[in-house]
Parts: structure tokens; sequence; C-alpha cells
């Protein structure tokens, strides 16, 4: 035996070190969507989180939906998101880790019909 780990067909492992936990600042959260408003439609990594997966999920429906969950507080920053509908935001659940993702959908009523461009 090698010692080298097996290769997985489908399966490729990207190595990175730990990132901080740093809470953005409000011109970090503008130009991260500034960010995104250039390459509508991408998908981003919006945040990576540790623990129960129904906080990273409960705050990407915040972010969905305005910024807020009925009950809850306005997510601080989140007004760079407006207006709601302009960004999705999804959440998923890899290897332990919980993210966050979100892409420039465009804005509500300024769309262009699917398939014209």
């Amino acid at each position: 035996m090698s010692g080298a780990p097996a290769a997985i067909p489908g399966i490729v492992a990207r190595f990175e070190e730990e990132t901080p936990l740093l809470l953005p600042n409000a011109e970090e959260w503008a130009a991260f969507a500034d960010a995104l408003r250039m390459r509508p439609g991408v998908w981003a990594l919006f945040g990576q989180y540790s623990g129960a997966s129904g906080g990273a999920r409960q705050y990407a429906y915040a972010l969905r939906n305005g910024g807020a969950t009925p009950g809850c507080h306005r997510v601080p920053g989140a007004q760079v998101f407006d207006p709601p509908g302009s960004f999705e935001f999804t959440h998923r659940l890899m290897f332990g880790e919980n993210r966050i993702y979100v892409r420039f959908v465009g804005i509500p009523g300024q769309r262009e019909p699917e398939g014209q461009s």
C-alpha cells in the first residue's frame, strides 16, 4: 500500500486554509454585492458555517426574503441585496459544513424574458 489516497471518479479534493471568522463591514458587503451584479447568474460562496444546518438555512432564507424572517430582526447589511428577489440564496451541506451560496438574477420587473438577450 503506497499511502496515497485512492482517486474517486467525479470527486475533486480542493485543499485550502481555514477561512478566519470575520464579520464584514458595510463597504465589504456592498463590494461583494456589486461583484455579483457584474456576473449575473454565477453562484458565489457567501459563507461557511459549522453547527446545525438550521441556522445557515434560516440565514439564507432571511437574505432571500429581504433580510428578515417572520418574528426576527433584519439581518444587518442585508440591504445591499435589495430589492428582494434580485439575488438568489441557497443552502448546501457539504462534508458536515453548511454553506450559503448567492447569485444575482436581476431586478424583478426588469428582467429580460428567458430565451431573449
